[in-house]
């Protein structure tokens, strides 16, 4: 299972993969989370849905398809969570996520009103972005999506 293959190997031995357009962050973590390459991630989730991707960046309903292109089922191998008031301390982003992988939606640095995606390896922060990039004491998650380490090892 395809599945299997990816999510079973090492997550922490991630590979920083750059963001190709200005809208392609978040397929970009997931790459990283699934240990593939930009060009993988690409050729595996088709020219349509890239297409969306780059038009629109990636919305909820764009996520879950691209989710499901690696066979990973919403509220089984991962989970959305958009907190309260917007954003969540560093010091609560880092207890409920140590040890998991996680992309996180922050606000952009680069795009003035503009959201980006971080991926959080269990234990390091990769941004793929080209120009300003975040540290781990900046991050100010707005959404974080996370995968269940147990359903896919």
């Amino acid at each position: 299972m395809l599945r299997f293959r990816m999510l079973s190997k090492n997550p922490r031995m991630t590979k920083l993969i750059k963001q190709k357009t200005p809208k392609d962050c978040w397929p970009t973590c997931l790459a990283m989370a699934l240990n593939i390459t930009h060009s993988e991630m690409k050729r595996k989730i088709g020219s349509t849905l890239w297409k969306q991707v780059c038009q629109l960046g990636t919305t909820f309903e764009i996520e879950k398809k691209l989710m499901a292109k690696f066979d990973l089922a919403w509220e089984h191998d991962w989970w959305s969570l958009w907190p309260d008031n917007n954003h969540v301390s560093t010091y609560f982003l880092r207890h409920v996520l140590w040890g998991r992988r996680a992309i996180i939606s922050v606000k952009s640095k680069n795009n003035l009103d503009g959201m980006h995606a971080i991926y959080w390896n269990g234990k390091e922060l990769f941004d793929p972005s080209p120009k300003k990039t975040y540290r781990w004491e900046e991050v100010e998650a707005c959404k974080f999506v996370f995968f269940n380490e147990q359903n896919l090892e």
